[in-house]
């Protein structure tokens, strides 16, 4: 502003002394001045507006882009040049909008006229109702200049079929002034101007790859009107792809990866091809970056394996460009545009990395080079996207969004992986027709697609392969194909060879990844049977690096022996995605309203179909049957146990309940789905995907190997916790056990050293008195649940029971041909006192001798309320019985 003032000022003091006829050229000095503090201080202004609007980060960056400092001075000219396309395209999109604007004048017609140029004219006129070829309203050229006469045309050869850049004329001068080549030793001969060779245009039958097709103008123009393109793409179409930097890449150079130097004759036979189809320059300058090369192996659908040559930007290049987020049309999102019984289309299209040309200024930081047999090292730069580049991905991607949004805007069910694509339609005549409108659309904005791999006309069927999947919309199956299969499983057991011996964390991470792919096809057990491995492997990196080395726990091993024995059994699931989804009230029944989810995902259901429910408490566990056999458990839960997490202690419901199924000997081995009804996120995520916590992982591969055995499959059902399928559960789990307790060692032994005792009738795993035991819930180790129930004939019994259960247990001796002890409180009031004794206080039969005793009582749970705990205050009646 000060200066803006002080050039006022200066003005004004200078016109003031001015006579008439002065010289006016201070004056015009002056107005320079003006005029220069005026631009000044709008340039100002404009900064503070930003730092006003965003922050002073954002400030600072466009002052330093306006004063040529933004990364590099290429760099700031690309981006001036942005600016000034985008102007100029506003400018285009302003003309199209006046030419769309009905005729004012009678007639609509347009005229051009030239009523001379000379001097005395030299503005032309146009008259009423005349308009000129590139005027605006009123026929008036821009800016009153003068008319266009000629139209666009070739500068070289004046033709109207091309422009100056596609001259073949100015082409054949060009290569006739070529001079400045490199002599290769494999005889390519490449151009050293920076700017990519021109391609010639694309005609309706041409098949052959053309480096860079999608940039040609006559391709731009259907990007533009009929894909509607946005402005990114068009940058990229127009100039080239701008690599995404952070912070401008420092002058690097590092040899071959190993993989290049064990194979030079490839390397040398990929440079060549990739030179002369002119998608690297060699240069005799040495780039800023010259990153190694590497090269990739991949598994094609015969089987074979195929070599790719690849630009290594790893270790510099990549580490300095911004970190994008972009959404790949992977597996599962064509499988969300699955159909039953739709035909498909599959293509791929070629060499779709190397459509995309590199703007002029970034290939310097794509460099690489090759030794020559002599010792010689050449140098070279891509000057379309390399293999490597990690925003390679993020570029294409974005590339073929207009297109698909172009396909999905005409009702075609159309998705694109990278380079390969898919079709599907409801009939196979409309996926013909479907098909030609993809390939057209493909062709017409520069895409070239590879004949041999790609479908042609009546092709389309139900069972198509698809990025190493089998997908059959007869059945809506999806299963590996056998290349995908055998490379997995060799992968898989390679691994698992190491054993004991330590494995580079980068050939683990292959082999997981290898098995994490195929879930489509085999379901979420592949992710539990991997997760092992991913914890420690996550470790390992996380603290010594990608180049470091791991031992694999045994739990490990296992899961990926599971994964081997196991493969074929779990191939060919059904298309899980959410048209596909299954009703949870289908399933389970009302009520509706305490559901935490309405579907869950598709499965194969089965002949035999159970239906569970659980819960667990802070001291015991419970679940039972509503749909099935009956089944009833509970247990309690250990000191150790009782320390764990709620959701933990979930899991080991599961895997308990499971555990007591397998002892009842309920199972039938007939495939059989369990709908397992939870209130627990915790328990419906560890049995769908596993769990990051090695203990709880180990929990979740137990019940994994347990359903397996069992010919179970377990799918969790979230429910809220007030509905009354899981309150029953919740309540069982709560119940506190109050007869829970035990006697002293001690006053035992004292019994058992008369009888040597076979059983203990009533017991748990924690207050068993003998090896074997019966119980009132499973528990570990148990002989049997519930004591009625089995035969006592042969037993030598310790039995002390409930208090509740005594009568019972009278009645079951009389029956029995057992001997032992019966240990109850000498109780004179209580109910089962006339099942023992007679009125003159005599013992009745099959009891024998009775002693008094005074013990010790342990309870489970504590219950300072209760009589029997701690030393009673009453006696206890060890009573001998012999029902033989």
């Amino acid at each position: 502003m000060l200066s803006t003032q002080n050039g006022i000022l200066g003005s004004i003091r200078l016109i003031a002394t001015m006579e008439q006829g002065t010289d006016k050229t201070a004056a015009k000095d002056v107005l320079a001045e003006f005029r220069k503090a005026h631009e000044l201080m709008r340039q100002r202004l404009f900064i503070l507006t930003i730092w006003r609007k965003f922050d002073y980060a954002t400030a600072d960056k466009v002052a330093r882009r306006k004063a040529g400092e933004y990364l590099d001075a290429d760099l700031a000219k690309v981006l001036e040049e942005k600016d000034k396309r985008e102007i100029k395209r506003e400018r285009e999109k302003e003309k199209d909008r006046s030419r769309g604007q009905g005729k004012r004048f009678k007639g609509n017609h347009s005229y051009q006229v030239d009523f001379g140029a000379g001097p005395s004219n030299p503005r032309g006129y146009h008259g009423h109702g005349v308009q000129a070829s590139r005027g605006g309203r009123g026929g008036s050229t821009r800016g009153g200049g003068q008319a266009q006469t000629t139209e666009r045309r070739c500068y070289v050869c004046q033709s109207l079929e091309h422009f100056a850049r596609n001259c073949p004329n100015r082409k054949e001068s060009t290569e006739a002034n070529k001079s400045d080549l490199i002599q290769v030793p494999f005889s390519t001969k490449i151009t050293q101007d920076n700017n990519c060779t021109e391609q010639p245009n694309i005609n309706d039958d041409h098949t052959e790859f053309i480096p860079g097709s999608i940039h040609q103008e006559k391709v731009r123009e259907f990007w533009i009107k009929e894909l509607k393109a946005g402005d990114w793409v068009l940058n990229v179409l127009e100039e080239g792809y701008i690599i995404p930097f952070t912070k401008a890449p420092t002058v690097y150079e590092e040899p071959d990866n190993a993989s290049a130097n064990k194979d030079p004759v490839f390397v040398h036979q990929a440079v060549t091809e990739l030179a002369t189809l002119g998608i690297i320059q060699f240069t005799k300058e040495k780039p800023l970056c010259v990153s190694p090369l590497t090269v990739s192996h991949k598994r094609g659908k015969d089987g074979s394996i195929k070599k790719r040559l690849c630009w290594d930007g790893s270790r510099c290049v990549n580490l300095c460009l911004q970190e994008q987020t972009v959404t790949l049309s992977h597996f599962q999102k064509a499988l969300e545009l699955t159909r039953p019984k739709d035909f498909q289309v599959i293509y791929d299209l070629k060499s779709a990395y190397h459509h995309i040309k590199i703007h002029r200024s970034q290939t310097k930081y794509l460099g690489a080079a090759i030794q020559t047999p002599e010792g010689t090292t050449i140098y070279f730069t891509f000057l379309f996207l390399p293999f490597g580049l990690s925003s390679a991905v993020h570029c294409i991607t974005k590339l073929f969004k207009p297109i698909n949004a172009y396909l999905h805007n005409k009702g075609i069910r159309h998705s694109i992986y990278l380079d390969d694509g898919r079709i599907t339609s409801d009939t196979k005549c409309q996926a013909e027709k479907e098909r030609s409108i993809v390939y057209d659309t493909l062709k017409k904005s520069g895409w070239i697609i590879e004949k041999k791999k790609s479908d042609q006309e009546n092709d389309a069927s139900q069972c198509k392969e698809y990025l190493g999947f089998i997908i059959d919309t007869d059945s809506m199956t999806v299963r590996l194909s056998e290349g995908k299969k055998q490379h997995t499983i060799q992968q898989v057991l390679k691994t698992i060879a190491y054993g004991s011996k330590p494995i580079l964390a980068k050939e683990l991470a292959r082999t997981l990844g290898k098995m994490v792919s195929t879930e489509p096809a085999l379901g979420p057990v592949v992710i539990m049977a991997a997760r092992a491995a991913y914890i420690e492997l996550d470790a390992a990196v996380q603290g010594r690096g990608w180049s470091t080395f791991l031992t694999m726990s045994t739990e490990s091993l296992n899961g990926l022996n599971f994964f081997v024995e196991n493969f074929s059994d779990f191939d060919n699931s059904l298309i899980r995605s959410a048209a596909t989804e299954i009703s949870v009230l289908s399933i389970i029944g009302p009520p509706s309203s305490f559901m935490k989810s309405s579907f869950v995902s598709n499965h194969a259901r089965t002949q035999e179909e159970k239906i569970w429910a659980s819960d667990a408490s802070g001291f015991a566990t419970c679940a039972y049957s509503i749909k099935g056999e009956k089944l009833y458990y509970r247990g309690l839960l250990n000191e150790d146990e009782r320390r764990l997490s709620s959701g933990h202690r979930e899991l080991l419901t599961v895997r308990k309940t499971l555990e007591y199924y397998q002892q009842t000997g309920a199972t039938n081995n007939k495939a059989t789905n369990i709908y397992w009804l939870t209130d627990s996120q915790n328990l419906t995520t560890f049995l769908t995907k596993g769990s990051g916590k090695r203990d709880i992982q180990k929990e979740i591969f137990d019940v994994m190997v347990l359903c397996k055995k069992l010919s179970l499959k377990i799918i969790p059902i979230h429910l809220l916790r007030d509905d009354p399928r899981i309150k029953l559960a919740d309540d069982g789990s709560k119940t506190t056990d109050t007869d829970d307790w035990q006697i002293d060692d001690e006053t035992f032994q004292k019994s058992n050293r008369k009888f040597n005792f076979t059983i203990d009738m009533f017991a748990s795993d924690r207050n068993r008195k003998c090896e074997r035991f019966f119980s009132n819930f499973y528990c570990k180790g148990t002989t049997g649940i519930d004591a009625f129930s089995h035969s006592w004939d042969g037993e030598i019994a310790w039995i002390c029971p409930p208090i509740r259960e005594v009568i019972k247990v009278t009645r079951k001796l009389k029956t029995s041909k057992t001997i032992g002890i019966l240990f109850i409180p000498e109780w004179r009031t209580a109910d089962y006192w006339t099942e023992i004794f007679d009125r003159e206080g005599r013992l009745l039969w099959p009891f024998k001798n009775v002693e008094t005793r005074i013990p010790f009582i342990i309870q489970g749970t504590l219950n300072h309320r209760s009589p029997l705990t701690g030393r009673v205050k009453f006696n206890f009646l060890e009573i001998t019985f012999n029902s033989n």
